[in-house]
């Protein structure tokens, strides 16, 4: 199945996108909107995000 890496094969998980997007592993979780705007990526991130958009806490 195709798809497009966003971690550079020299740098690997020590590139800043992998960083900044809290990339611990494969696969990870990223939440992007309609727009194709990343609105949350990394595990917490991600679910403090849905907990306010859905409107329930933990």
């Amino acid at each position: 199945m195709p798809w497009l890496h966003a971690i550079d094969p020299e740098q690997g998980f020590d590139s800043q996108i992998v960083k900044d997007l809290e990339v611990y592993g494969i696969p990870t979780a990223v939440l992007v909107g309609p727009n194709g705007k990343i609105l949350a990526a990394g595990i917490e991130k991600l679910e403090e995000h849905l907990e306010a958009m859905l409107g329930c806490p933990k």
